[in-house]
């Protein structure tokens, strides 16, 4: 956050539709999951644009804009979130 992210402008409801097809995702796959914690940033003016990343402790930024870019896509949110849960799962933040 201290990087230049700014807070979320996306609708509580569509931070939750997100949260909850993700969860079911997860659900069906039928794996255990490591802990994850989904948080929703604005780019501002990080420069990341619309991105998604991995943190340590089990922490996925999701920004909002990359939710405007695949607003109509959420099946491929699930996918990006799924490929940052791998970098939870091989602890990529940790190497």
């Amino acid at each position: 956050d201290a990087s230049g992210l700014a807070p979320s402008a996306l609708p509580p409801a569509r931070q939750a539709a997100i949260r909850q097809a993700f969860e079911a995702a997860l659900r069906a796959d039928g794996r255990p999951a490591p802990p994850w914690t989904l948080h929703f940033r604005a780019a501002g003016r990080s420069g990341i644009g619309a991105n998604a990343l991995a943190l340590p402790a089990g922490h996925i930024l999701l920004t909002d804009e990359l939710a405007a870019l695949l607003h109509d896509a959420p099946d491929v949110i699930v996918g990006v979130l799924a490929h940052e849960l791998g970098h939870v799962r091989a602890r990529h933040g940790l190497q």
